[in-house]
C-alpha cells in the first residue's frame, strides 16, 4: 500500500502546485487558422475522462501507425500479433471489439470480426485524435463499451497554398514517403495527402521457444502500404457548409509463424475505400447535421503450405441525421436517427449476409449556474426488424472552481454479435445466429485540475471506474465443432491517471512532462461451459494490472528532444493465470530540428527506439525488435 500512498500524495502535490506568471514567449504563439469539423454529437459526448493527443505527438509519429502512437501516449492497452500481424486495442479491460474507432464520426470497426486493426492506419492521415474513456453506447451504438477513439480531419480556411514532402529511412529496410498539398480561402479548403511505406522487418531476435534461447532472424514479415486522402470543405455562408473526404488504402502483409513453428507463413492483402459526406446548418436556436458514409473493405488471406486462399469483403453504408435545439442558453435537446446497412461476403459464409440497423437516440444537456453540467442520453435500436433493449447514459460535472472539476458517468452498454459470430461456416467452426447481445453497465468518478499561467500549463485527470459485462460471446467446442455462445461475465475496476505539463523556463526554453498510468483489475466472474473453475476470479489474459508511459522533453529555440518510456506489467497468457509474460520497459529518444528560409521551412528528425535493447514480447511467441533507428526530413512551403 505504500506505493499507492506515495502516488496519491504526489498527485495532490501536483494539482496543488502554483506558479508565478510572466510574459508569454513568442516561440509558443501559433497562428490559429484551423476550423474543426462541425459535429453536433461530439458536444454531447464530452466528459472529463477525455484525452486529446498533442499535435507534437502526431508530428513525431507521422511515419508510424496508430499502434505506435497510442501505445506510448495513452492509457490504452495494445495487443499485437508480431510486427506484421493484427494489432488490436483494449480499453478499461474490454475486448478488441469493445472499443469504437470513429473517423469523422463514422464507426470503422470491421463488420465481419468487430475489430479495428491499428497497424493498417497511418498517423499522417489524421489531424486530431480524442480518446473518450468509458462506455457510451447510448450515443454511439454497438461497440462503444470500453471507450471511443475519435479520428478527425480539419479544415484550415484562409491558409493559402501549402505543400509539404517528407522522406524517412530506418532500420530493417524501413522507408516512408509522404506528400501533402492544400489550398484554403475564406470559403473553400482542399487537401490531398498521399503516402507510401514499406519495411522488411528482417531483424534478429532471441528465440525463447528454443533450447538455450538462440538468436534467430525474422523472415517473411514484410509490410507495404500506400494510399491517399482527398478532402474538400466549403462554407456556403455563415450558416451552411458541407464537407467530404475520400480515404483509399492498399496493404500487403507477410505474416510469419510464431517462434514455436519452424515452417509455414501466410500473406494478406487488405484494401479499403472510405467515403464520407456531411452537410451542416448552424442557427441561433437550431443546429442540423446530415451525413452519409460508404465503406468498402476487401481481404484476401493466402496460406500456401495448406493451399488456402480465402476472400472476405464487406459493404457498410451509414446515414445519420441529427438536430440540436437550444431551449435556452443553458439547456438543449439533441435528436438523431441513424441507419446502418451492412452486407458481408466471405468464402466462409453460405451466402452474402445482410444486417440493417436503425437507431433513434435522444440527448438532453442542462447547465445550472455555471457550476453543474448534466447530460442524459437514451437510444433504441432495431436490427433486422428485431427491437433491441433501450440503452442509456447519464453524466454529471460539478465545477468546484473554474479549474477544478469533479465528474461522474453511468451508462448501460451493449455490443451486437459480428458477422463471423453469426454466419461463419468452416470445417471445424460454425456461427450461431441465435446469439444475444453482450450487455452491461459502467460507472466512473473523476477529478480534473487545470492550471494555466504564462509560465505553466498543467492538466491532471484522475478517474476511478467500475464495469460489469454479461453474455460475453465465447467460442467453445461442442463435439468437434467450435460454436460461439453467450456464457461469460466479466467485472472490471480500475484507476487512470493522466498528467500533462508544459513549463516555460526562459524566453527560448520550454520543458514538457507527461504521464499516463493505468491500473486494471478485470476478472471473469461467470465462466463458460466446459471451463474449469480455476479460471474464475482470475485476471483476463493480456490485460496487465499496471501499465504506464511518460515523456520528458525540452525545446530550446528550434531544437526539441524527447525521452519516451513505456512500462507494461506482467500479463497472463492462460485463463487460470498459471502462465504469463514478464513485465518490460522500453525507452525511445526523439530529436527534431526546424529551420526556416523565407516561405520554406524544414524539419530534420531522428528516432532511436528501444535504446536499451530490451527483450520482450507483446504477444506470446511473437518477437519484437531490439534497438532500431529512423531518420527523415520534411520540407514545407507556405
Amino acid at each position: 500500500m505504500s506505493f499507492y500512498k506515495l502516488l496519491f500524495i504526489w498527485i495532490i502535490l501536483l494539482i496543488s502546485f502554483e506558479a508565478y506568471a510572466q510574459e508569454t514567449d513568442s516561440i509558443i504563439i501559433l497562428k490559429q487558422t484551423e476550423v474543426k469539423a462541425f459535429r453536433i454529437k461530439d458536444n454531447q459526448a464530452t466528459t472529463r475522462s477525455t484525452q486529446q493527443i498533442e499535435k507534437i505527438a502526431l508530428t513525431t509519429y507521422s511515419t508510424n501507425t496508430l499502434n505506435d502512437l497510442l501505445s506510448k501516449n495513452t492509457n490504452i492497452t495494445i495487443n499485437q500479433y508480431g510486427v506484421s500481424g493484427l494489432s488490436s486495442v483494449s480499453m478499461r479491460g474490454g475486448n478488441a471489439n469493445h472499443t469504437a474507432v470513429l473517423w469523422n464520426g463514422f464507426n470503422l470497426q470491421d463488420p465481419l470480426n468487430g475489430e479495428f486493426n491499428l497497424s493498417l492506419s497511418s498517423v499522417n492521415i489524421i489531424d486530431k485524435i480524442n480518446i473518450h474513456y468509458g462506455g457510451n453506447s447510448a450515443l454511439f451504438g454497438s461497440g462503444a463499451v470500453g471507450g471511443i477513439i475519435q479520428l478527425s480531419n480539419k479544415a484550415y480556411y484562409n491558409s493559402g497554398i501549402k505543400v509539404s514532402a517528407q522522406q524517412s529511412f530506418g532500420s530493417f529496410g524501413k522507408q516512408t514517403s509522404l506528400f501533402d498539398m492544400s489550398y484554403g480561402t475564406h470559403k473553400l479548403f482542399l487537401r490531398t495527402r498521399v503516402f507510401y511505406s514499406s519495411i522488411k522487418n528482417d531483424f534478429e531476435y532471441v528465440n525463447f521457444a528454443k533450447n538455450d534461447h538462440p538468436i534467430d532472424t525474422l523472415k517473411r514479415a514484410a509490410i507495404k502500404q500506400y494510399g491517399f486522402l482527398q478532402e474538400a470543405y466549403y462554407k456556403i455562408n455563415k450558416k451552411h457548409s458541407f464537407n467530404t473526404q475520400f480515404w483509399y488504402q492498399n496493404n500487403y502483409r507477410e505474416i510469419p509463424p510464431n517462434m514455436t513453428v519452424t515452417d509455414g507463413y501466410s500473406t494478406q492483402y487488405d484494401e479499403f475505400s472510405r467515403l464520407a459526406f456531411a452537410y451542416n446548418k448552424k442557427g441561433e436556436k437550431l443546429d442540423l447535421e446530415i451525413r452519409n458514409g460508404l465503406f468498402l473493405s476487401k481481404i484476401n488471406y493466402i496460406k500456401p503450405d495448406i493451399i488456402l486462399n480465402v476472400h472476405h469483403s464487406s459493404l457498410n453504408n451509414v446515414t445519420e441525421g441529427i438536430v440540436n435545439y437550444r431551449l435556452t442558453k443553458h439547456n438543449s435537446f439533441l435528436f438523431g436517427i441513424n441507419n446502418n446497412y451492412i452486407k458481408g461476403e466471405s468464402d466462409n459464409f453460405i451466402q452474402a449476409e445482410i444486417l440493417n440497423k436503425t437507431a433513434i437516440f435522444l440527448s438532453y444537456k442542462l447547465e445550472i449556474k455555471n457550476k453543474v453540467l448534466l447530460t442524459a442520453n437514451i437510444r433504441k435500436e432495431v436490427v433486422n426488424a428485431v427491437f433491441k433493449p433501450i440503452t442509456y447514459g447519464v453524466k454529471a460535472e460539478y465545477f468546484i472552481t473554474k479549474s477544478l472539476v469533479i465528474s461522474s458517468n453511468l451508462s448501460k452498454n451493449y455490443r451486437t454479435p459480428n458477422f463471423n459470430d453469426l454466419f461463419w461456416i468452416g470445417a471445424y467452426a460454425r456461427g450461431n445466429p441465435n446469439l444475444k447481445d453482450e450487455d452491461g453497465f459502467s460507472a466512473d468518478l473523476g477529478l480534473n485540475q487545470r492550471i494555466n499561467t504564462n509560465k505553466l500549463d498543467l492538466e491532471c485527470n484522475i478517474s476511478a471506474y467500475y464495469s460489469k459485462f454479461s453474455n460475453l460471446i465465447k467460442w467453445q467446442p461442442i463435439g468437434d465443432i467450435w460454436i460461439p455462445q453467450n456464457k461469460k461475465m466479466v467485472t472490471t475496476k480500475g484507476l487512470e491517471v493522466r498528467l500533462n505539463t508544459k513549463y516555460q523556463f526562459t524566453n527560448t526554453t520550454i520543458g514538457f512532462f507527461n504521464i499516463n498510468y493505468t491500473y486494471t483489475d478485470s476478472e471473469l466472474t461467470q465462466k463458460a461451459e466446459n471451463e474449469s473453475d480455476n479460471v474464475l476470479y482470475k485476471q483476463l489474459i493480456y490485460i496487465p494490472y499496471y501499465q504506464a508511459n511518460g515523456l520528458l522533453g525540452f525545446q530550446y529555440k528550434k531544437i526539441r528532444a524527447d525521452i519516451i518510456v513505456q512500462y507494461v506489467g506482467q500479463r497472463y497468457t492462460s485463463a487460470d493465470n498459471e502462465n504469463w509474460l514478464d513485465q518490460y520497459i522500453v525507452t525511445d529518444i526523439n530529436l527534431n530540428y526546424t529551420f526556416n528560409y523565407k516561405k520554406i521551412s524544414s524539419m530534420f528528425f531522428a528516432k532511436a527506439n528501444n535504446i536499451f535493447n530490451t527483450q520482450y514480447m507483446v504477444r506470446e511467441w511473437y518477437p519484437t525488435p531490439l534497438i532500431n533507428y529512423e531518420i527523415g526530413l520534411k520540407i514545407m512551403y507556405n
